[in-house]
């Protein structure tokens, strides 16, 4: 089995940070162990100028003619060899008996003679200390080593550990591709940071869920958009094809049929992209300051035409200019779709009456025809059991709310009353 790379980081810095830790401790337990040696030392020797006092005032009470210089002579001659410096000072007479010193100076201490001007200086080796330090040293060497290969191997057992919930997670991961497409992860239940990640997973998983229902919804609504015109152009042209010396007139009817069905076509492709741009985005790419008065004057005179060739006229009721913050070509897509949306449903010879109006804080757009009642869009566009039917509305719906506002279908007796309202209309 292959080393886990996160498991060696792991590992690697469990061991950094347990080797620092251990060459503090050394360090410490070093300076620890001088300055107690050194303070054993400086007591030593305030022990050996009060054994020396002791000694000195011992060899004159032995012989009343011994002198101070034979006293102190006699006392250091049988002072044990412990390395020490021992000098007994007169301060009129100088030097009176001394001992030099093996190794070093780690300790000093002095002592006067009550009595007398005579000082005892004593000064200690640190070779015991040294040796001491030493050998220390040399242990910490040899030990450092073997417990740094021990803190590697409990670090990674350590590191192997803490990642099973890891592990687990990688296999709850892989184990989803055998299940159902609604399957989530149960580690996201775990307080942790594995929980914290299996959620933010199962959140991809379900904008991931979202995503592919959108396109299943997009490739059944344009399926069942396409077909209607579809199958019409098939029929019209085996129907011209099978007809041996069709007259003119018959082939003619078939290409307006043909043609019709193909605008028909290109209707829907466009309300499909709308509707795909609609499931991609909820917001606004583009807001730019645009009359909304304009918008209507010009859709009404693109489909004036179109509302002709059924017998019906329209009319537009809208200020000079009503100036609101949007996108400009989905708000056109919205006023031609709303007034197309009258041609279908409207009684010929009848009128369309489009109405532009500024409120406080927003703006609408209002087509007003006679004809058939239609029911409002109540699915929203990436729902599973979404309405066929008006898809048109569905976009004007969308493209309403984009813009803050809503889509309204009111009844009025004989007439349906088709608004959107736009939000925030900016300053004129």
């Amino acid at each position: 089995m292959a080393l886990s790379a996160l498991r060696v980081r792991l590992t690697l810095g469990f061991a950094a940070t347990f080797a620092v830790a251990f060459v503090a401790l050394d360090v410490a337990l070093l300076v620890r162990r001088e300055r107690e040696g050194r303070a054993r030392l400086a007591a030593t020797a305030e022990r050996t100028a009060h054994d020396v006092e002791v000694a000195i005032a011992r060899e004159r009470s032995e012989t009343e003619t011994n002198t101070m210089p034979r006293a102190s002579t006699e006392a250091l001659r049988e002072w044990p060899a412990d390395g020490a410096a021992i000098t007994v000072r007169s301060a009129s007479a100088g030097v009176l008996a001394a001992r030099p010193l093996e190794g070093e100076v780690h300790a000093h201490a002095e002592r006067e003679i009550p009595g007398t001007d005579v000082r005892i200086t004593v000064e200690m080796p640190g070779t015991a200390l040294d040796a001491e330090v030493e050998q220390l040293e040399r242990t910490m060497l040899v030990l450092s080593p073997l417990l740094l290969l021990l803190a590697c191997a409990a670090g990674y057992g350590l590191a192997k550990w803490s990642l099973i919930p890891v592990d687990d997670l990688r296999s709850e991961i892989a184990a989803l591709e055998h299940r159902e497409g609604r399957a989530r992860l149960a580690s996201a239940s775990r307080q942790d940071e594995v929980g914290t990640v299996a959620v933010a997973f199962n959140q991809l998983l379900d904008t991931l869920g979202h995503a592919q229902q959108r396109n299943r919804s997009f490739v059944a609504e344009a399926a069942h958009q396409l077909r209607t015109p579809l199958t019409l152009v098939r029929g019209e042209a085996d129907l011209a094809l099978g007809t041996v010396n069709a007259p003119r007139e018959a082939l003619l009817g078939a290409l307006g049929r043909v043609a019709r069905a193909a605008e028909q076509m290109h209707r829907r492709v466009d309300d499909l992209a709308l509707v795909a741009e609609a499931q991609a985005t909820r917001g606004l790419e583009v807001r730019a300051p645009l009359d909304l008065a304009l918008v209507a004057r010009d859709s009404a005179d693109l489909m004036a035409h179109r509302l002709a060739s059924s017998g019906m006229t329209i009319v537009v009721d809208a200020p000079e200019s009503v100036v609101v913050e949007g996108d400009d070509r989905l708000l056109r897509e919205a006023a031609l779709e709303l007034i197309e949306n009258a041609s279908r449903h409207g009684t010929p010879g009848s009128l369309v009456r489009v109405e532009v109006a500024k409120g406080v804080s927003s703006a609408s757009l209002l087509v007003d025809s006679a004809g058939a009642a239609f029911d409002v869009v109540h699915e929203p566009l990436d729902g599973e059991t979404r309405e066929r039917r008006h898809l048109g509305l569905a976009i004007v719906r969308w493209i309403a709310e984009a813009h803050g506002g809503k889509l309204a279908i009111e009844r009025h007796g004989e007439r349906t009353r088709v608004s959107i309202s736009v939000g925030t209309p900016s300053a004129a």
